[in-house]
Protein backbone atom coordinates (compact mmCIF):
# COMPACT_ATOMS: atom_id res chain seq x y z
CA UNK A 1 0.00 0.00 0.00
CA UNK A 2 1.18 3.66 -0.56
CA UNK A 3 0.86 6.09 1.84
CA UNK A 4 -0.16 9.59 1.12
CA UNK A 5 1.45 12.67 2.21
CA UNK A 6 -0.88 15.49 2.80
CA UNK A 7 0.34 19.01 2.68
CA UNK A 8 -1.18 21.58 5.35
CA UNK A 9 -0.87 25.10 4.94
CA UNK A 10 0.04 26.69 8.35
CA UNK A 11 -2.24 29.26 10.04
CA UNK A 12 -0.11 32.22 9.05
CA UNK A 13 -0.11 32.05 5.45
CA UNK A 14 -3.69 32.29 6.06
CA UNK A 15 -3.50 35.21 8.41
CA UNK A 16 -1.44 36.95 5.86
CA UNK A 17 -3.72 36.43 2.83
CA UNK A 18 -6.99 37.61 4.83
CA UNK A 19 -5.29 40.96 6.07
CA UNK A 20 -3.90 41.50 2.55
CA UNK A 21 -7.62 40.83 0.86
CA UNK A 22 -8.86 42.96 3.55
CA UNK A 23 -6.50 45.93 3.12
CA UNK A 24 -7.11 46.08 -1.16
CA UNK A 25 -10.94 45.94 -0.34
CA UNK A 26 -10.94 48.36 1.72
CA UNK A 27 -8.39 50.15 -0.52
CA UNK A 28 -11.28 50.05 -3.05
CA UNK A 29 -13.94 51.36 -1.29
CA UNK A 30 -11.71 54.34 -0.36
CA UNK A 31 -10.50 54.82 -4.08
CA UNK A 32 -14.27 54.82 -5.08
CA UNK A 33 -15.72 57.44 -2.68
CA UNK A 34 -12.23 60.03 -3.18
CA UNK A 35 -12.82 58.97 -6.88
CA UNK A 36 -9.16 59.29 -7.67
CA UNK A 37 -7.88 56.31 -9.13
CA UNK A 38 -4.96 55.17 -7.88
CA UNK A 39 -3.28 52.99 -10.54
CA UNK A 40 -4.76 55.08 -13.28
CA UNK A 41 -5.94 51.63 -15.03
CA UNK A 42 -9.44 53.30 -15.53
CA UNK A 43 -10.51 56.89 -15.04
CA UNK A 44 -13.11 57.62 -12.72
CA UNK A 45 -15.57 58.34 -15.75
CA UNK A 46 -15.31 55.15 -17.20
CA UNK A 47 -18.67 52.71 -17.43
CA UNK A 48 -16.77 49.88 -15.68
CA UNK A 49 -15.12 52.06 -12.88
CA UNK A 50 -17.96 51.33 -10.28
CA UNK A 51 -18.61 47.61 -10.99
CA UNK A 52 -14.79 46.53 -11.06
CA UNK A 53 -14.39 48.43 -7.69
CA UNK A 54 -17.62 47.15 -6.45
CA UNK A 55 -16.22 43.37 -7.41
CA UNK A 56 -12.34 44.43 -6.02
CA UNK A 57 -14.48 45.22 -2.38
CA UNK A 58 -16.84 42.63 -2.21
CA UNK A 59 -14.21 39.93 -2.74
CA UNK A 60 -10.83 41.25 -2.74
CA UNK A 61 -9.86 39.45 -5.72
CA UNK A 62 -6.81 41.70 -6.66
CA UNK A 63 -4.93 40.09 -4.39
Amino acid sequence: STAQQSFEVPFFVYLLASAVTAIAAVGSIFEYINQRPVFGVLNSDSIFYAPLLGFFAFTGIPT
